[in-house]
């Protein structure tokens, strides 16, 4: 099926909608919104190798919707999720292949979300939703230039090819009311396009999936008095005094360059993060807390350019922090506060990486071996910077949602032979709690 064909049922579907057609006029909104995204490794099982994604932000979404009731909402989409290539790799089959700049799998999407919003609080609206449509996927994939003094190699293609495919999402998030007709709202997805027709540049079938994990954060407009709420945001008072939080969520960590070598650790997996925090609220727009924070991202690429290329690697690198944070909220006596703040502290972090596959000068073979790369541990410093909500659930309760990006000085830290590196760290995340 085409995307113009797909486009025309769509429109014909909200033209069958007969019994709340005319309620679409007045229940109306549009949105937009920026998302991070992490695509999960493709298989190509006639070589038995894989192909590893680093992470890509920001994405785009637009969208225009209506609610279908008080707790129901119909959505057409279009979004562009972009995966970056990092490795093609296969030690039995002898194939490592180092994509370059020219390098990217694009998937642009047209999709009718069905989404239930639930009560739930005073000031925030939980929702679930089920998307179907088409992704036109743009799938290209090389071996990079090689420009050395005794190696001279063009750039070559592997893949360089297009196919519309049918692709599906599941999304789960909550919206915020802003104003009465402007609310935001964060969501997870997870989208799949479960089977795509592309060749590769010898005529080689390649059916293969495409899984992307993203975290969204969008702004809607609403028709008048049309919002998630009938009428603005109700006040509440918050209380002064101690008060305890948790949050989960997830985190997308940076490349990470060791000093003084062409090393890069490439590639993090979406990782977990969470967070404890003991605080103090006062005068109604000051926090005060400690918190202690654990991070783990899966590590599964190092590039050791410009010589020897990436390698496939495997392991985690960990962080245990324990930050000072000062927090200012605003918009004192609304039950929504929008909330900026700092913080300080030391971390603990653990690397333990192995390099799967060593491929010199770009030749591999059968019998490549698992070799620890790193294996150590140091303290460090921490900053972090965070951009949050705090909404009112009840006279004790409060709901939290924001954006944290953490970084690090230097670690310390030896490779297996003993040689001295330094290293740091730095992540941007998103949490609730």
């Amino acid at each position: 099926m085409t995307m113009a064909r797909f486009g025309s049922l769509v429109l014909i579907g909200f033209a069958l909608i007969a019994p709340v057609r005319a309620e679409l006029l007045h229940d109306w909104y549009i949105g937009a919104g920026l998302g991070w995204d992490y695509a999960k490794k493709v298989r190509f099982e006639d070589s038995n190798a894989g192909l590893e994604y680093d992470q890509h932000v920001p994405q785009p979404l637009l969208a225009v919707g209506a609610r279908l009731g008080d707790s129901w909402r119909m959505e057409l989409e279009g979004a562009i999720l972009e995966s970056v290539p990092e490795i093609l790799y296969s030690a039995s089959a002898g194939i490592e292949v180092d994509p370059d700049d020219h390098d990217m799998v694009e998937a642009s999407n047209v999709m009718v979300n069905v989404l239930r919003d639930f009560t739930t609080g005073v000031a925030w609206r939980p929702y679930i939703g089920l998307g179907v449509g088409m992704t036109k996927l743009d799938f290209r994939l090389s071996d990079r230039v090689v420009d050395l003094a005794v190696l001279q190699r063009p750039r070559i293609d592997i893949v360089d090819d297009q196919d519309t495919a049918l692709a599906y999402q599941i999304i789960a998030g909550f919206t915020v009311p802003l104003t009465r007709r402007l609310d935001l709202a964060a969501d997870y997805r997870y989208w799949k396009a479960p089977s795509t027709d592309l060749k590769d540049v010898l005529g080689n079938d390649l059916d293969i999936s495409h899984t992307v994990q993203s975290a969204w954060l969008h702004l809607r407009y609403h028709a008048p008095n049309r919002g998630v709420l009938p009428s603005p945001a109700p006040r509440h008072k918050w209380k002064e005094g101690f008060y305890f939080e948790t949050q989960v969520g997830g985190g997308f960590a940076d490349d990470a360059d060791v000093d003084n070598t062409l090393v890069t650790i490439d590639a993090f997996d979406f990782g977990p993060v969470t967070t404890f925090a003991l605080g103090y609220s006062s005068r109604q727009r000051w926090l005060f807390e400690l918190e202690g924070a654990y991070r783990k991202n899966g590590v599964d690429v190092v590039d050791f350019r410009p010589f020897q290329g990436e390698d496939s690697a495997s392991g985690k690198v960990k962080a245990k922090s324990l930050m000072a944070n000062i927090v200012y909220r605003f918009a004192p006596g609304s039950s929504i506060r929008p909330k900026f703040g700092l913080g300080v502290g030391m971390v603990d972090a653990s690397f333990n990486i192995d390099q799967l596959g060593v491929c010199e000068f770009l030749v591999c073979g059968e019998e490549e071996r698992r070799a620890k790369l790193i294996d150590d541990d140091d303290k460090a410093y921490a900053l972090q910077a965070i951009v949050g909500v705090d909404v009112a659930v009840s006279p004790r309760v409060t709901f939290t949602a924001g954006m944290r990006y953490w970084a690090t000085s230097k670690f310390s830290m030896s490779f297996p032979d003993g040689a001295p590196f330094k290293t740091s760290l730095a992540a941007s995340s998103v949490q609730v709690g």
